[in-house]
């Protein structure tokens, strides 16, 4: 089995985990999403190590939305192997107790306008 092979039967086996909770549930929480997108997001990761491409490159992660939880779940998940997370907008809180994992520096970029996001980002303190 080549390494394409092997990361498209990573990539199918969490597609029908997740097709499999959406049967169950009826629908998937935002979390549940992130969760979701940040194992895809981590099987390509290693991969793009197994097969050498990244091996001495500093990498990053940047999310919007539901998928700057997904970065840093995977970021968390991933640890000393991620070197610096971007979220635009998103939403850290998704990612729920794996946010205290993260290792990498990270930068929340919030809009000062997007008042339904400020609390959810922690940034409602910082100074504008």
């Amino acid at each position: 089995m080549t390494n394409d092979d092997s990361f498209n039967k990573k990539a199918r086996e969490v597609e029908i985990r997740v097709a499999d909770k959406i049967a169950i549930a009826g629908t998937l929480t935002a979390a549940d999403q992130a969760n979701g997108l940040a194992t895809r997001v981590v099987s390509a990761t290693k991969w793009l190590f197994e097969i050498g491409l990244i091996n001495q490159l500093p990498v990053g992660y940047f999310g919007a939305s539901t998928g700057a939880a997904a970065a840093l779940v995977a970021a968390a998940e991933l640890g000393e192997s991620i070197s610096a997370v971007v979220s635009r907008g998103g939403r850290p809180d998704l990612a729920g107790d794996k946010l205290s994992k993260v290792t990498a520096p990270t930068l929340l970029i919030v809009g000062g306008n997007d008042y339904p996001y400020i609390p959810q980002t922690g940034t409602s303190n910082c100074l504008q």
